[in-house]
């Protein structure tokens, strides 16, 4: 599967603006302009939970479908999470799917993730058929990962070791991605609203992981120590974009952070506080998130 850079996505976007400027959006909110498609333009809307029970229900699988519901019968079973909360994306959801595709699942809800999380980390012991990344396509996963997040290898694996959603199962590799479910979410779009203030690089501890594991990954932080770059006195949270630097850090823990430093303004109180963003154009991949 091919990862695509942030030249990829500006190269994407100039060919929107200039053929298809309808697909581009500006965003008060985010003060960003960047690439949506318009509720009319929206023919359907594939969701990966029902997409997982009409698999479950069919007898007329290929050999990848037949993995995926074996995957998440099993991570159901040992984490003790009714099947109903999982759903399957990726080229599986869109049907677009080659037998060489990996498998995308999504559980849903914080409670049933910590146990899907708890429950791979137990079969990735196991050493049985669900195992952590090995040999060529770890070997590939790193690869990825120093090209496309200007990582040397010692920090592309050291990364990867404190990865629990990504693995192989039955000779595939899959991926899991916890998703908060409604009841879960507390900030709606405008209710905040973000101002870039500049590039910085700072040292920080992690006071609370709780939404880590989510996207975008949060993680609570104080002791800031600036390195370099734009500094300001309130960095309320670490926030990252991308995947890779989601649940890698733990509560207590020092990390270094290369990001975008955004002011958030609270609607209706007026109260601001910074933020320090991890998967910004304006990084061009030079950004990320290093547990000491």
């Amino acid at each position: 599967m091919r990862r695509y850079t942030m030249q990829d996505l500006a190269r994407t976007f100039r060919h929107l603006e200039l053929h298809h400027p309808e697909y581009m959006f500006n965003s008060d909110v985010f003060n960003l302009r960047f690439s949506a498609v318009p509720h009319t333009s929206i023919e359907s809307h594939l969701l990966p939970e029902k997409k997982l029970q009409q698999l479950l229900q069919s007898n007329q699988n290929d050999a990848l479908e037949v993995k995926t519901i074996r995957l998440a019968e099993e991570l159901s079973k040992q984490g003790n999470v009714p099947i109903e909360s999982f759903g399957v994306t990726g080229s599986v959801l869109m049907s677009t799917h080659q037998q060489f595709s990996d498998i995308d699942l999504l559980v849903y809800g914080r409670n049933q993730s910590l146990r899907v999380k708890g429950a791979l980390l137990r079969l990735f012991k196991d050493n049985g058929d669900i195992q952590r990344l090995r040999g060529t396509v770890l070997e590939e996963f790193i690869r990825e990962r120093i090209s496309l997040n200007n990582l040397n290898r010692h920090e592309a694996m050291k990364l990867y070791q404190r990865k629990w959603n990504r693995g192989e199962a039955y000779g595939t590799g899959f991926s899991v991605h916890p998703v908060k479910i409604e009841s879960e979410v507390s900030e709606r779009y405008g209710s905040q609203r973000y101002r870039s203030v500049g590039l910085t690089e700072v040292m920080a501890t992690v006071r609370d992981t709780n939404d880590s594991m989510f996207m975008p990954a949060k993680y609570a932080v104080d002791n800031v120590k600036w390195l370099r770059g734009k500094q300001t006195k309130n960095v309320k949270e670490i926030v990252s974009y991308e995947g890779l630097y989601a649940d890698i850090a733990r509560e207590g823990e020092t990390i270094r952070v290369r990001g975008k430093l955004e002011e958030v303004t609270v609607v209706g109180t007026g109260q601001t506080y910074q933020i320090i963003l991890i998967g910004s154009r304006e990084a061009m991949n030079s950004d990320s998130l290093t547990p000491l």
